[in-house]
């Protein structure tokens, strides 16, 4: 039986990140929370190799691309999505390490369920 997709959501506002869980919860994923850039560090250390995909909807903060890359470097391989407002920061945030970098949070949203389609389809061809 294919085990349930792992995403850690990193937001700070709690409306945000109650509907970035509830719509990926209903794509059958399994939800880590971290509401602060040290939260991370706990949640990726205790599921180092589970978690696929990272969700960061922090929008116009300039030390995002500082998580961003300490992300990158602690070697997790997973997919990063990263929504920022200010689109200055795109090119930035992808030399630190993201994977895609979107400007408005429901296309974070439609990113994230794109790519955990994608996840499970290389899943199950596996």
């Amino acid at each position: 039986m294919m085990e349930n997709i792992k995403v850690l959501i990193v937001e700070s506002d709690k409306n945000i990140l109650m509907i970035f869980s509830e719509a990926i919860k209903k794509k059958g994923c399994n939800i880590f929370v971290a509401r602060r850039g040290n939260q991370v560090w706990k949640i990726l250390r205790d599921n180092e190799d589970k978690i696929k995909l990272i969700v960061i909807g922090q929008a116009g903060r300039k030390d995002i691309g500082i998580l961003v890359r300490k992300i990158h470097n602690s070697g997790f391989t997973g997919k990063i999505i990263v929504s920022v407002i200010d689109t200055t920061l795109h090119e930035s945030i992808l030399k630190a390490g993201a994977t895609y970098v979107v400007q408005l949070k429901n296309e974070a949203l439609e990113m994230a369920e794109k790519v955990i389609s994608e996840l499970k389809s290389s899943e199950l061809s596996a």
